[in-house]
């Protein structure tokens, strides 16, 4: 974040920690002000919700980061499957 760099970078976020037994993560729902705190401009940080009925704007969203000068952060938030199935 401090040297700007031309990149973006995705952050998947399920919610859990798998390795633990499914967890809630401390950085879950929190990650956009975590982000701030490490230095990212507000105007870098976006957060998609990867489903089929928002891939337009999910594209739109990763058109504009890739074409944006600097850093990039794009949050993906879904639930864990394996949560979601009562696992």
């Amino acid at each position: 974040a401090y040297e700007k760099t031309s990149m973006v970078v995705l952050i998947l976020d399920n919610g859990t920690t798998g390795m633990t037994g499914g967890q809630t993560s401390m950085g879950s729902g929190r990650m956009p002000a975590i982000l701030r705190g490490l230095g990212v401009e507000p105007a870098a940080i976006h957060t998609v919700v990867p489903l089929k009925k928002n891939h337009a704007q999910n594209v739109a969203v990763l058109r504009a980061a890739i074409a944006r000068k600097g850093l990039s952060v794009i949050v993906c938030l879904r639930e864990c499957v394996h949560s979601a199935k009562g696992g």
